[in-house]
């Protein structure tokens, strides 16, 4: 985790990548917001998962900021903590967003009259997601190789077109049959790709914590 940090040294690769988490913020409105308009969970899963596929490059750009800078060997170790917290937060929050979209999937599936989905409204809605998103990868592809972290954060971009894939496909479905369980059903799917995210943020933050402890007995 803190070597992605050390891998944005070079200011450009910076750059492309605060472009491209600005955009993604940006995206994460839009179905954030959608979800409430079309009565969507598909669309709210999807926000979670670019605020998955965001949260390590956004916690790798703070960290390669302060990097970048000359400090203290105090404040560094303080930088360092800030981000292992951050990270294990970011994991929390999203273990806990994709166990809740699951388990509300799961209770649409079983009634799911209770909850009228627009199709029309839901379909528009991720197509502009899919295209804000597209924007973003192609904005965030660098004219050479780039850092590690900002292809990975490439890498995550395309995760996040397959969610908006996801839910055009649901979108179609439910708009041209009035099939409501489509929107949960991808949701449930979506779910599933934040898991695994969420659980990599969590090693990383864990891994973290036990780095002094690594360090102290190497020099033992």
């Amino acid at each position: 985790m803190h070597d992605d940090a050390h891998s944005l040294g070079d200011p450009s690769d910076r750059r492309l990548l605060a472009i491209a988490l600005s955009l993604t913020a940006a995206a994460i409105v839009v179905p954030a917001v959608g979800a409430g308009m079309s009565g969507s969970l598909a669309l709210l899963a999807a926000a979670a998962l670019l605020l998955a596929e965001a949260s390590a490059p956004a916690i790798a750009l703070v960290s390669g900021i302060a990097a970048s800078r000359p400090v203290e060997e105090r404040t560094a170790a303080r930088h360092r903590r800030a981000e292992v917290h951050a990270t294990l937060g970011s994991a929390v929050v999203l273990t806990g967003l994709s166990v809740w979209i699951a388990g509300e999937g799961i209770r649409r599936l079983g009634a799911p009259a209770e909850h009228p989905v627009d199709g029309g409204r839901m379909l528009l809605i991720a197509v502009v997601g899919l295209v804000a998103t597209g924007i973003a990868r192609r904005l965030s592809t660098p004219p050479r190789r780039g850092s590690r972290t900002v292809r990975g954060a490439q890498r995550e971009v395309v995760g996040d077109l397959y969610g908006f894939v996801i839910v055009i496909a649901a979108a179609v479905l439910v708009w041209a049959t009035g099939w409501a369980p489509a929107d949960a059903f991808a949701s449930l799917v979506l779910a599933a790709m934040i898991l695994p995210r969420a659980l990599v943020l969590l090693a990383q933050g864990f891994s973290a914590l036990g780095e002094p402890a690594r360090r102290r007995r190497e020099h033992a």
